[in-house]
């Protein structure tokens, strides 16, 4: 609990600082990066990365805990479909690999959809994920083949 009232804290200092100091939206473009966290049920809590290869085709990651050690990677296609008042939105299409471990041995393909905010005052994009995942290794340690459920929310500050 201690851990995420840190991060919870931590977060809210970061964008506080950035929105006083900082009057640049985040346009990611080619050679964006940027890290941020997550929570949700793919993995609960962990850690993001994004790389942008062209204004529309990135590379993202992300470690963290559900249990186990899961970590995940996608390629996805970021494109802005429609307008918004405030900031820019992105609706995000990709796909990637999952895998998760030690206790019970993960590893499968995922799809990836959802949305990402460019805030208008402050370099940092808020997102959510939806991940549909197919394990392929569900005999072995007797879980789900497909697993439907996995939405994800986070942050991140872009360079």
């Amino acid at each position: 609990m201690r851990v995420l009232f840190i991060a919870g804290a931590l977060f809210t200092a970061s964008i506080l600082y950035s929105s006083v100091y900082s009057q640049n939206q985040a346009h990611p473009n080619a050679s964006s990066f940027s890290v941020g966290g997550l929570a949700g049920a793919h993995p609960w809590v962990g850690g993001t990365v994004k790389y942008w290869f062209s204004d529309f085709l990135a590379i993202d990651g992300a470690i963290g805990f559900e249990g186990d050690l899961h970590m995940h990677a996608d390629i996805t296609y970021n494109r802005q479909y429609f307008n918004f008042p405030r900031g820019d939105m992105n609706v995000v299409l990709g796909g990637g690999i999952y895998t998760e471990f030690p206790a019970d041995f993960d590893f499968g393909i995922q799809g990836v959809g959802g949305v990402e905010w460019f805030m208008p005052w402050a370099p940092w994009g808020v997102f959510a994920h939806y991940y549909p995942a197919f394990n392929f290794l569900f005999a072995v340690n007797d879980t789900w083949f497909f697993e439907p459920w996995n939405l994800v929310v986070g942050a991140r500050y872009y360079f």
